[in-house]
């Protein structure tokens, strides 16, 4: 329940950070899909950014190496 909490102030604070920094307003027309598209690419990238980093990490080389393995 706890992850949950935190993954949704997570979202809802990107959201406001989205809002503060591109300008939007939500009064005008228009506003919610500009939020909503900057949203999704804040999104994309997030999940981008986290694809090259398990990846990253996924390459590796966790286990110490034999010393017979090497030559």
């Amino acid at each position: 329940m706890r992850i949950l909490t935190i993954f949704i102030m997570f979202l809802f604070l990107g959201v406001f950070f989205i809002i503060s920094n591109e300008n939007i307003s939500l009064a005008r027309e228009g506003g919610v899909k500009e939020l909503s598209d900057a949203c999704y690419d804040w999104m994309d990238d997030l999940f981008s950014n986290m694809m090259s980093v398990v990846g990253y990490a996924v390459d590796l080389r966790w286990l110490p190496s034999n010393s017979s393995d090497e030559g």
